[in-house]
């Protein structure tokens, strides 16, 4: 009996996930995953979006989809696919690769691929359009400096950052306090 009844649950519970995929690709199926994603159900909402995004690829919102689903899957603490969609997201939205090397570098940091973060901070502080773009992205890059490298290290990248943005006219935010 409590086999059939297991094998009963698992045939209801492919039911039920298979109708929220049906549900998923409808027209407000975006709505459907951004619901589960307020309800604190980030993984199951980051694959609802991207299972909109499958029937949907040409849908106005694409890239804030995107990038809401790829923040899901940072807070479900699925890493690695949100690596792999902010990848997704720089090949088909290339105009905005400065900013997304730069979300980028932060996603690599928090998953501790130091060299991989360093190269794309990098690259982003060169690719950025203002200078308190450039500022935010240095600050950043130091903050991956001391990380990595240690006190030192870190309170001299720190300190350059400062130079710099004094000498673009730049406060920066711990200058104001």
């Amino acid at each position: 009996i409590a086999a059939k009844d297991e094998a009963s649950d698992e045939l209801a519970a492919l039911k039920l996930r298979a109708k929220l995929q049906e549900q998923y690709r409808g027209e407000d199926g975006f709505a459907i995953a951004e619901e589960l994603i307020a309800q604190g159900k980030f993984a199951a909402g980051g694959n609802g979006i991207l299972a909109f995004l499958e029937s949907h690829p040409d849908h106005l919102d694409t890239q804030d989809l995107m990038r809401r689903a790829t923040n899901a899957f940072q807070q479900s603490g699925n890493l690695d696919k949100a690596l792999w969609l902010q990848g997704e997201i720089m090949k088909k939205f290339p105009e905005h690769r400065g900013g997304d090397l730069h979300l980028l570098a932060m996603l690599e940091k928090r998953m501790k691929k130091h060299d991989d973060a360093m190269r794309h901070f990098n690259e982003s502080v060169e690719l950025a359009s203002t200078d308190q773009d450039r500022m935010s992205r240095l600050l950043s890059r130091a903050e991956l400096v001391h990380e990595r490298d240690g006190d030192s290290a870190g309170l001299e990248a720190y300190r350059e950052v400062e130079r710099l943005a004094r000498a673009a006219g730049i406060e920066l935010a711990d200058d104001a306090g």
